[in-house]
């Protein structure tokens, strides 16, 4: 996950990915020993906090399918800051700072 550019001012844009994720099939259905296939995708949550860990956005809430996806954040509204965004996907959390300089 990235984001450009940073410092930003009024909008920057947060690049992610989806990986394809193996999953291992139960023994017991018919010919499925030691097989693996895809999961389609995942539920995605991104969202946006000020330095106090106020939410100040949403912009992510759905599930998606392996890829890679850009989602542009716009802060004409917001004062010069430090802001956060976090994304979530099932087990993976990652959080990354950000810079609004008016």
């Amino acid at each position: 996950m990235r984001n450009y550019p940073n410092p930003f001012n009024p909008t920057i844009t947060i690049k992610y990915s989806i990986p394809v994720v193996a999953l291992s099939l139960p023994d017991d259905l018919p010919n499925s020993v030691g097989q693996t296939g895809p999961v389609e995708g995942q539920h995605i949550s991104l969202k946006v906090y000020d330095i106090l860990g106020n939410e100040v956005s949403q912009l992510v809430n759905k599930f998606q399918e392996p890829g890679i996806y850009e989602v542009e954040f716009d802060a004409v509204n917001l004062s010069s800051g430090i802001y956060f965004y976090k994304i979530e996907a099932a087990s993976f959390v990652e959080i990354k700072k950000m810079v609004l300089l008016k």
